[in-house]
């Protein structure tokens, strides 16, 4: 029985459908390789590993991937959102601001596209390494950086967190 679950949104692959992406696809993966591990390692925690609905899923690796606490999903983002506590992105892509919304912990931390991003957005960790990006993490399941803003009670302007 798993004590609690979070919900890791991953970029797409960039490969040859995008012109301009954020990482470098091989570079990312090895740093979701290292993320599945940390995952793996995590017994008592159940991951849910979201992929995009529309990804093709031959391309992406980690579709055939099989663990105890981790599940891989293509299914609706909102509705595997209802079932988790915090949620988890390498870069502030649509489910970071779904998160928010939704009321959930967040933390993302960013390891690529770092250029493109304002300063000081709560929840967005710029990371200098991967082992960085781990550490915060680890201290985020850990309790120590909670990120939760829910964006309708708090009457949050969402330009002032997207522009």
């Amino acid at each position: 029985m798993f004590c609690k679950k979070l919900l890791y949104a991953p970029l797409l692959y960039g490969g040859d459908v995008m012109p301009l992406s954020i990482a470098n696809d091989t570079l990312y993966y090895k740093w979701q390789i290292k993320l599945w591990e940390f995952f793996e390692s995590k017994k008592d925690w159940e991951f849910i590993w979201k992929a995009i609905p529309r990804s093709c899923h031959t391309k992406d690796p980690f579709q055939l991937k099989k663990s105890d606490n981790i599940r891989y999903s293509s299914g609706n983002l909102n509705e595997e959102m209802k079932n988790v506590e915090m949620v988890y992105l390498d870069y502030p892509s649509t489910p970071f601001y779904d998160a928010k919304k939704a009321g959930k912990m967040v933390l993302c931390t960013v390891l690529f596209g770092k250029e493109y991003l304002r300063e000081n957005v709560e929840g967005i960790y710029i990371s200098e390494s991967f082992e960085d990006s781990l550490d915060r993490l680890d201290r985020f399941l850990e309790g120590e950086f909670v990120y939760g803003l829910n964006l309708i009670q708090n009457k949050v302007n969402w330009e002032e967190i997207v522009l």
